[in-house]
């Protein structure tokens, strides 16, 4: 169980903007999705930033595609940034993947943000 996950949640007008931090394991996963499912319904984007990720593990990675695909069918797309980002978007996804260089001209950083603990 990775005790160090958190997430900053960001919305800027339509879109949503989730940071992840620390490590990702499959209760991280599952954490991920619940936030999708909870705030994703109401966004035209969804831009998930994994560079500030210390570890993905296997499992975690694994977990969050298969559950991604039964439960986000009627969310925004999927925008992944970062190093991270092949590892969690699924592969069969017409979704775009953004590599660290777009991730960084994407800060999420300023007002509204916060943090859900792991």
């Amino acid at each position: 169980m990775a005790s160090d996950f958190k997430v900053l949640i960001h919305r800027n007008g339509d879109n949503l903007h989730l940071k992840l931090l620390g490590d990702f394991d499959t209760t991280s996963a599952s954490q991920l999705i619940e936030i999708l499912t909870r705030l994703g319904r109401n966004s035209s984007r969804i831009f998930i930033h994994t560079a500030t990720l210390t570890e993905i593990h296997p499992f975690g990675a694994r977990r969050f595609r298969e559950d991604l695909s039964m439960r986000m069918a009627d969310s925004g797309p999927l925008v992944f940034t970062g190093e991270g980002a092949a590892d969690l978007s699924p592969s069969e996804s017409k979704r775009p993947v953004f590599t660290r260089a777009k991730a960084d001209a994407r800060s999420i950083t300023g007002a509204g943000q916060r943090g859900l603990p792991g």
